[in-house]
């Protein structure tokens, strides 16, 4: 009886004053970020959320999940930052859970690419189909967007993008996941009805293809 009082002690420790249902979404966050770990150039997106961490938050999340480097154990990370296993666990769970509201939205805007995608090889008249979805973007996002995915013409590059507006390549991706982001909050639904059922993800990473390099 005592050793079952104790381990049930230790469960309510590690959940850190956090409630079970924000339990939940922490782990839901870290199976996301898990997953955006093994992607080509993780760092890279997630920049924007990374920016919402306190630094010791932000080092401990990339050493423990193995962005920009390999994984690293709570015992390593503590060595490194000299805090016991505890604060580590504690202060990662606490980045997890201010990163919770970006990375929630992930699977979301990863669906409207590949909705997007599907519409502009699938049907007859990708740009008239989705004329209604795009007309709230500006003239310049609706124009990156139509290239990226290749909407009433070839897909086109970033690099080819940047040429066509005389920006960076980092500039056209922000251009174009700032319209995904709108995209998804305002048109989400109508994208499902335009694609229709039987829509697939891509075996491939949608970061990685032509559309989305």
């Amino acid at each position: 009886m005592v050793a079952k009082s104790k381990r049930s002690s230790e469960r309510t420790d590690e959940s850190y004053g956090y409630s079970q249902n924000e339990n939940q979404k922490i782990k839901e966050a870290s199976a996301h970020l898990s997953h955006i770990a093994t992607r080509h150039n993780p760092e890279n997106r997630l920049k924007a959320i990374f920016k919402e961490l306190e630094p010791q938050q932000c080092e401990i999340i990339k050493l423990r999940f193995g962005i920009g480097d390999r994984s690293h154990t709570l015992a390593e990370c503590a060595a490194i930052f000299k805090m016991t296993k505890a604060n580590i666990r504690r202060t990662q769970m606490s980045a997890l859970w201010r990163m919770c509201p970006f990375l929630d939205n992930l699977r979301e805007i990863k669906e409207t690419s590949v909705l997007l995608t599907h519409i502009a090889i699938n049907r007859q008249k990708p740009k008239s189909d989705l004329k209604d979805v795009l007309k709230d973007l500006t003239p310049r996002h609706r124009r990156i967007i139509h290239l990226r995915f290749g909407i009433g013409c070839e897909p086109y590059t970033l690099e080819e993008c940047a040429a066509i507006f005389e920006i960076t390549r980092e500039r056209v991706r922000q251009l174009q996941n700032t319209a995904l982001r709108r995209i998804c909050l305002l048109s989400l639904e109508s994208l499902r009805q335009i694609a229709g059922p039987g829509v697939e993800e891509p075996e491939t990473d949608y970061i990685l293809t032509k559309r989305v390099d």
